[in-house]
């Protein structure tokens, strides 16, 4: 069971375009690492940019370039 923050509202400029998300995190039990997701919020919630911060700093962030759903249409 994981417990997730909402970090607000934010606008994400992707390669396919701006994209309404929310920002959610979660912070592991030390405290240094850190999941952070962007959920569209047009697409369902889809996460489209997720970034993972490891206890020794190092991150790890991916953002979606490009989105194909029927669910728009």
């Amino acid at each position: 069971e994981y417990s997730y923050s909402f970090e607000g509202e934010e606008t994400l400029n992707a390669e396919f375009g701006s994209v309404r998300t929310w920002h959610i995190a979660h912070a592991g039990q030390t405290g240094h690492e850190k999941t952070e997701l962007w959920l569209a919020i047009d697409y369902h919630y889809l996460p489209v940019k997720m970034r993972k911060t490891e206890e020794d700093g190092s991150v790890i962030e991916q953002l979606a370039t490009s989105i194909s759903t029927d669910l728009l249409k």
